[in-house]
């Protein structure tokens, strides 16, 4: 619930949804390390945002920013890359709701109420969204509700973009260890906070150092939640590294198109609502 709102406080703005957060907190839940909880292990902790009960990743994200899908879908799209990009950079285990890979709704379309039980969505202004109802109880609905679209990853488009930007992001999780960890000891040993004077005790940007064990690469992953471009001072010149990630490709391989970053000696400007991840060869 610290990157995004649930249970309890769903449409609340958290960290990828415009909510300043406790950066200390968000990386220690990063490191697979919750206050909440005795567990002492990565293992025993399972990473997720979203899964069957309540909304949507997708459709806490509309409203939490109260902005209709209808005329954003683009940038409800970009937080879910966000989402999805720490749930795989964090270490534990990782979990994604299906279809999260994408932005999956559970919007009714259909004419009325629904019968099944929902959230009433409106803008900023107060207005209703073109189609207002969300359901977030759909354990008995029909697949009208429950249905995947795949329509939506077949044909090229923003939802496609999305589920091949996943794909990459849960390829490069694959390709080291460095975010797979297997104890606390290892992860406190070889994952750090990088503390850029710009970056707020609380707020909507966040950068963090993962070494792997098996020289496989040390990993800077830099992850700009805000609604603007933010600038970081560097204490390391990165620009020799590979940049794995950007705000439109992630993989294992150097970026083929990059975008939404500008790399210097010292210092590293991010575009909003963008991740980056650059690749450097092990020490």
């Amino acid at each position: 619930n610290e990157l995004k709102s649930g249970f309890g406080s769903e449409g609340e703005p958290r960290f990828i949804t415009g909510g300043p957060r406790n950066v200390s907190t968000i990386f220690n839940n990063i490191k697979a390390q919750p206050s909440n909880v005795s567990e002492d292990d990565p293992g025993d902790i399972v990473q997720y945002i979203a899964a069957h009960d309540n909304l949507t990743l997708h459709d806490v994200i509309a409203q939490s920013i109260k902005k209709d899908p209808a005329t954003h879908e683009k940038e409800i799209q970009k937080r879910i890359r966000l989402g999805n990009a720490m749930i795989m950079m964090s270490q534990g285990v990782s979990f994604l709701h299906a279809g999260q890979e994408y932005g999956r709704t559970k919007q009714w379309l259909g004419e009325g109420v629904p019968e099944a039980k929902s959230t009433y969505m409106v803008n900023e202004s107060g207005a209703p969204f073109e189609n207002p109802y969300f359901i977030h109880d759909s354990y008995d609905s029909s697949d009208a509700i429950n249905q995947f679209d795949w329509e939506k990853v077949t044909q090229n488009g923003i939802y496609k973009q999305t589920m091949e930007y996943t794909k990459g992001l849960i390829a490069l999780r694959k390709s080291t260890n460095a975010f797979r960890l297997g104890t606390e000891d290892l992860v406190n040993k070889h994952v750090s906070l990088i503390n850029a004077p710009e970056i707020n005790p609380s707020d909507l940007i966040i950068a963090y150092k993962n070494v792997s064990t098996d020289k496989t690469g040390t990993y800077y992953v830099f992850i700009n939640a805000d609604d603007e471009k933010r600038t970081l001072t560097l204490q390391e010149d990165l620009r020799k590294g590979k940049v794995v990630v950007d705000s439109d490709e992630a993989g294992t391989k150097k970026v083929k198109k990059p975008s939404g970053y500008e790399l210097g000696k010292n210092e590293l400007t991010i575009d909003p609502l963008t991740t980056v991840v650059i690749k450097m060869k092990n020490n």
